[in-house]
């Protein structure tokens, strides 16, 4: 069994990668976020044990575990949906210990994803889309679809274009177009498509798995 010392560190470092994924959202970097998300994972029930045994804490939901599964969809990331599952299943009264349905938001996460992927490839397929025909893909997925143009318009994936005609979404630019990019680890400058810029990769200088950062001239 821990002892609070052991328990309070795991709390701390809990509460350290939350604080990361939390800035990394707050500076529209989503994949390091979720990888924050993830980080914090292996610390939660020693978490939960030192706040219900020592601060008389109830868990109404666990915050890295809910920023993970609503980021996923949205960067169309399955990596995390598989995480959560594996940490349900490893440790089950991290759900047992918390008011929250873990499994039926991992399960609405799951139905985001795969709308989300339609909308996607409806994208790239086409260029651009309006709004009757993201209605078709989304619909009753209102709120989702405003999250989904929101996000990769702030990933300078595509714009929105409301001239005289019906507004509608385009891709940016070519998602096979080289583009410069960062590793957030260690600074180091590349070249990538932007497709890949959605996508988790070993950085050739640190060998960090990290998503490249697009580096907007101005």
């Amino acid at each position: 069994m821990a002892t609070k010392a052991e328990l309070g560190s795991a709390r701390d470092e809990y509460y350290r990668c939350l604080d990361r994924a939390r800035s990394s959202c707050s500076d529209c970097n989503y994949q390091q976020a979720l990888d924050w998300c993830i980080n914090s994972f292996p610390f939660i029930d020693e978490m939960m044990q030192f706040e219900r045994k020592h601060l008389n804490g109830n868990h109404s939901e666990i915050e890295s575990i809910s920023l993970a599964l609503y980021l996923g969809p949205l960067i169309l990331n399955q990596k995390c949906l598989v995480e959560v599952a594996s940490l349900l299943t490893a440790c089950k009264r991290i759900e047992k210990n918390t008011t929250a349905n873990i499994a039926a938001e991992l399960q609405i996460a799951r139905q985001r994803l795969w709308v989300a992927h339609r909308f996607w490839k409806m994208l790239t397929k086409n260029g651009a889309t309006n709004n009757d025909d993201i209605s078709t893909i989304l619909e009753d997925h209102e709120n989702l679809r405003i999250q989904l143009i929101s996000t990769w318009d702030k990933l300078g994936l595509v714009r929105i274009v409301d001239d005289a005609g019906p507004s509608r979404i385009e891709l940016v630019t070519n998602l096979n177009e080289l583009t410069s990019a960062k590793c957030p680890a260690c600074g180091a400058i590349g070249k990538a498509r932007k497709a890949k810029l959605l996508e988790e990769v070993s950085c050739p200088k640190c060998k960090s798995r990290v998503v490249f950062v697009q580096i907007v001239s101005t």
